[in-house]
């Protein structure tokens, strides 16, 4: 693909087959750009689909702002939005969307439970500094930085509890634990305290400002055994770029466009060899299954892997959720819906919406109470 996407304003109404796409489309994963949250994730899918005559199929509503397009291959053809409320974007098409305005922070407090603590939690670590005011989260500490994910554990401390007890619950003192996508360490910090100091915990977060939140907040609890690199995680080593948004909690890896430069590497290749590793946690916002190809070599010393997974996140990066599945599947694991206590089988529907799934390794499920007995 040359330098950009086509943007197609107003409803999608154009033709995907092949002779009939729209200039510049090719075969490509290169042309996506943000992530959204569950409702809008849905919206998107019912925005735009291909039918069975390529023909992509409108739901009857405009796009809040302006819509790109891309083949993931040939006849298979999909949109990514721009939203209104996401943070200032630029590209050969000069300025897209606007977001530093006073009606967008008017409409982000308007929905903040504790508006006036949400804006001085925002406020005070850029005025004195993030690493004066630290707050407890059960068993560890976490620093009041002006990052999205601090923000929200600090303002609603049960947020992500859930997920954190559920990992922890998994692993025993003296476990190896993998934490991919580790962002400002709260589960890393969890699974370290649960594993103990003969335990290790192998912590990946590529982005340099969040990364340098973690390793505070690792200092800051005296996190020995934990191990932190700042590397993204895919099938090769590349010079990748990722986002930086204000929501930076859901921060992606850029295949086209602006972005943070970070580097990749193979998790396989930076994990010691023979290494038992009990639990390999991952979410990167879609990038899963190049993530989970560059542990290729670790995966068969990998007891179980919690990850996160959606069809929209997948789609953006050219593959399904299906693909993902069935390579977890064929390194040996089950697939497990722990909300629902219920194995995913392979004739099952991929979850459509952002679901967190575990995998476990079939000779062990009969050993693991949580979450299949």
């Amino acid at each position: 693909m040359s330098g950009e996407c086509p943007r197609i304003p107003n409803y999608v109404t154009a033709a995907a087959t092949t002779g009939s796409s729209p200039p510049a489309l090719a075969s490509t994963r290169a042309c996506w750009r943000t992530r959204y949250d569950e409702e809008q994730l849905s919206s998107d899918l019912a925005l735009v689909r291909t039918s069975s005559e390529g023909r992509i199929r409108s739901n009857g509503r405009p796009p809040r702002d302006a819509v790109q397009m891309r083949a993931a291959e040939p006849g298979r053809v999909f949109c990514v939005r721009y939203f209104a409320n996401d943070e200032r974007r630029t590209d050969n098409a000069g300025p897209i969307v606007a977001m530093k305005d006073i009606g967008h922070y008017w409409s982000v407090l308007r929905q903040e439970e504790k508006p006036f603590l949400f804006l001085l939690a925002k406020s005070l670590p850029l005025v004195v500094g993030s690493s004066r005011f630290s707050f407890r989260r059960g068993t560890y500490r976490l620093y009041l930085a002006s990052t999205n994910l601090s923000v929200q554990l600090w303002l609603y401390p049960q947020r992500r509890v859930e997920e954190e007890t559920a990992l922890a619950g998994l692993v025993q003192p003296g476990d190896h634990v993998i934490d991919i996508g580790a962002n400002i360490g709260n589960i890393t910090l969890a699974l370290a305290k649960r594993v103990g100091p003969k335990g290790r915990v192998y912590a990946f977060e590529p982005h340099p400002r969040t990364f340098r939140i973690l390793q505070a907040n690792a200092k800051l609890n005296g996190a020995s055994n934990v191990q932190l690199y700042n590397y993204a995680a895919a099938e090769n080593e590349q010079a990748l770029a990722i986002e930086s948004r204000s929501s930076d909690d859901m921060n992606s890896i850029v295949l086209a466009g602006d972005g943070t430069e970070v580097f990749a590497r193979r998790i396989d290749s930076l994990i010691p060899p023979g290494d038992k590793i009990r639990l390999l946690k991952i979410d990167v916002e879609g990038y899963e299954l190049f993530a989970l190809q560059g542990c290729a070599g670790v995966l068969p010393r990998v007891d179980m892997v919690w990850f996160e997974c959606s069809e929209v996140q997948c789609l953006k990066y050219g593959y399904a959720p299906a693909d993902l599945l069935h390579f977890i599947r064929q390194a040996g694991f089950e697939v497990w819906d722990p909300a629902a206590h219920r194995r995913i089988e392979a004739s099952d529907a991929p979850p459509r919406k952002v679901t967190n799934l575990l995998a476990i390794r079939s000779v062990l499920v009969a050993t693991v109470p949580w979450p299949c007995q």
